[in-house]
């Protein structure tokens, strides 16, 4: 759970999957969500021989190269993911259509925190996180505190890795256009889907929606899981969300109008999606004005010691 401030919802296909499914399912405090990289390319990308790419260069490695099975990288020959999330609540809703029983609709949903998925993704599985033997080790090491065996291990390349964090700077303009949602806020019309009190999470205040979108912007800017190819490329600010369908279309309904505060034709922002926010920022190098802290030279090209500046946020 790298960004967990980040929160989703997944809706079952009531058709298909009766509410009887998750009967029980509220007592668990985690669930694995399993499903399907739907936007992978990598079955367009085989070698003469017909074949997957079988290496690929993660994060923290500097462009060298390792097994695709030694990664969580989400082009796989087959591509399905999971990830685990906190469960905070599960919805349930029934229509009444009419007197007729058969008429009626039972929808419902979970309300996760921690997810690292994108809108649309198909879920293919849900199965409830046991830490007696989700965890390696669980009972022993509970039993064993002080024992100093190690029952787990990873490469120090992934261990490292996962500790850094990018730092991530928001600019004044940011940083006010987030404190201005706290006064555009309202029951009819809320800015945010995700985070709120008239969102089913029903967060206290508009001022604790804010923040928690502040930290969620910040988790998901400041991990760096792209390889140093695509390092460069965010450097030169070409990771778009653009692409999305949800940002296609609010740009189509003027989301480029000339009112709006952030620069849209400035080709060096990269630009994220979260809730119904697009953000944009810049990758800074080390050296540059921003960049402050001292660097560890062994890190220079993965990306892990650059600067995120957050400069503008908008609504779609």
């Amino acid at each position: 759970m790298l960004a967990p401030h980040s929160r989703g919802i997944i809706t079952f296909d009531e058709t298909r999957i009766s509410k009887d499914s998750i009967l029980e399912l509220q007592n668990y405090s985690h669930v694995f969500v399993v499903f399907v990289f739907h936007l992978n390319s990598n079955d367009k990308k085989l070698n003469k021989n017909g074949q997957f790419k079988g290496k690929i260069s993660p994060p923290s490695l500097g462009g060298k190269k390792v097994g695709v099975f030694s990664t969580r990288t989400p082009h796989r020959p087959n591509p399905i993911g999971f990830s685990l999330c906190r469960l905070d609540k599960i919805i349930i809703n029934n229509k009444k259509k009419g007197n007729n029983n058969k008429d009626n609709k039972t929808t419902f949903q979970l309300l996760l925190s921690g997810l690292d998925l994108v809108d649309g993704t198909p879920i293919i599985d849900i199965k409830p996180y046991v830490p007696h033997y989700d965890c390696v080790g669980y009972e022993y090491n509970k039993q064993q505190k002080n024992n100093n065996t190690d029952d787990v291990r990873v490469p120090q390349w992934v261990d490292s890795g996962l500790q850094k964090r990018r730092s991530v700077t928001f600019l004044p303009e940011a940083t006010q256009f987030l404190q201005d949602l706290t006064t555009t806020s309202s029951s009819k019309s809320p800015p945010l889907k995700f985070y709120g009190a008239h969102t089913p999470w029903k967060d206290t205040s508009s001022e604790q929606a804010v923040e928690y979108i502040k930290q969620c912007i910040l988790e998901l800017l400041s991990v760096d899981v792209r390889s140093a190819w695509q390092t460069r490329k965010a450097r030169d600010g070409k990771f778009q969300a653009e692409r999305s369908s949800r940002v296609k279309e609010w740009k189509g309904e003027g989301g480029t109008d000339k009112k709006d505060t952030v620069d849209q034709n400035n080709s060096n922002f990269c630009t994220q999606q979260i809730d119904n926010l697009l953000v944009q920022y810049t990758i800074e190098e080390p050296g540059s004005a921003y960049h402050e802290k001292e660097v560890d030279e062994r890190s220079i090209g993965s990306g892990a010691e650059d600067i995120v500046v957050v400069h503008y946020i908008s609504l779609i």
